[in-house]
C-alpha cells in the first residue's frame, strides 16, 4: 500500500519547486461567470483562469513565449464600421 504521507509531501515538494501559487480577490459575482466559461469549454476553472493569463502574457498554454507576438495596437488597421 502506498505511504500517502510521504506521497504528499513529494506532492508538494515538486509543486514549491517548479510551480508559483497566485491568491488575488475579484468582485462578487466573478467567480461564477469564470465557472460558467470554464464549463462551457469543459475545462476547469482554474484552467481558464490560466489560459486566460497565458493568453493576455502572449505565453502558450505550456507557459512559453508564441513564436510570433502580435502586433502592437497602434499598427493594427481599424476599420470604421460607418463610412
Amino acid at each position: 500500500m502506498i505511504d500517502t504521507v510521504k506521497r504528499n509531501k513529494r506532492q508538494n515538494d515538486w509543486q514549491k519547486a517548479n510551480t508559483d501559487r497566485i491568491n488575488f480577490t475579484m468582485p462578487k459575482g466573478t467567480k461564477e461567470k469564470i465557472t460558467a466559461a470554464a464549463e462551457a469549454e469543459k475545462i476547469k476553472p482554474a484552467e481558464w483562469m490560466r489560459r486566460a493569463v497565458f493568453d493576455r502574457l502572449h505565453l502558450d498554454y505550456d507557459g512559453e513565449p508564441l513564436q510570433e507576438e502580435p502586433p502592437p495596437v497602434e499598427e493594427i488597421e481599424r476599420i470604421p464600421f460607418f463610412e
